[in-house]
């Protein structure tokens, strides 16, 4: 929390020192860019509630664990309300207020990477959205293998009558980069500084949970 509090005052300490002047044009894309946000959120919610019900069918008396599993779920799919609510938010503000709130909305994805304000030209934008086009391939891909190992690691709950901490992790990992791959669906709609700003969280990100033999 205190991490989230410092980058929002950072945030309105840069802008204040280069206060931003958003265009029609990119204010359109922003609220282009929430709307699909909102749509991409929405199917994660869908994963969250197919993932809680199957846990239903599950013998709860048997297996070990499977409230803390559920309870697993109902919390990411709050964290997705969390973020509908956020989109909500911005539907009133002025077109520099909301993209202050969509770099605000990165920020909690990951507190630890620091947003920049710097100048970004053409060229470098141009890099940027191949960089972050192909990340999303390589999470997309990392992303099924994770499902399929959540499928083994349910077979082996079953059996074992308990749910153990790598099922744990694999779902924690598995809703993390979903998430991600949501924001990064449609960054091409972004800003040139909030681009470059989600691709530093996603790389982050995928240098934290993917292994380096699965980004090849």
């Amino acid at each position: 929390m205190k991490k989230i509090i410092f980058i929002i005052m950072l945030l309105m300490l840069v802008n204040s020192i280069f206060p931003q002047n958003i265009s029609e044009e990119q204010n359109i894309k922003n609220k282009q860019y929430l709307v699909n946000l909102e749509l991409n959120v929405l199917e994660t919610i869908e994963i969250m509630v197919m993932l809680n019900e199957a846990s239903k069918q599950l013998p709860e008396d048997t297996i070990n664990g499977i409230s803390t599993y559920q309870q697993f779920l109902f919390d990411m799919t709050m964290e997705c309300g969390n973020i509908r609510n956020d989109i909500k938010l911005s539907k009133n503000m002025s077109p520099n207020e909301r993209e202050e709130h969509i770099t605000m909305m990165f920020a909690t994805i990951r507190p630890e990477v620091i947003y920049t304000h710097k100048q970004i030209d053409n060229s470098q934008d141009l890099k940027n959205r191949d960089i972050i086009n192909e990340l999303n391939e390589r999470i997309k891909k990392y992303i099924l293998f994770l499902q399929n190992e959540i499928v083994k690691a349910e077979k082996r709950a079953i059996e074992n009558s308990s749910i153990s901490q790598y099922y744990m992790n694999l779902h924690s990992q598995h809703f993390m980069l979903q998430l991600l791959s949501d924001y990064i669906a449609n960054s091409d709609k972004l800003s040139h500084n909030n681009r470059e700003y989600l691709l530093k969280i996603a790389l982050s990100i995928e240098n934290a949970l993917v292994p380096d033999k699965a980004k090849r």
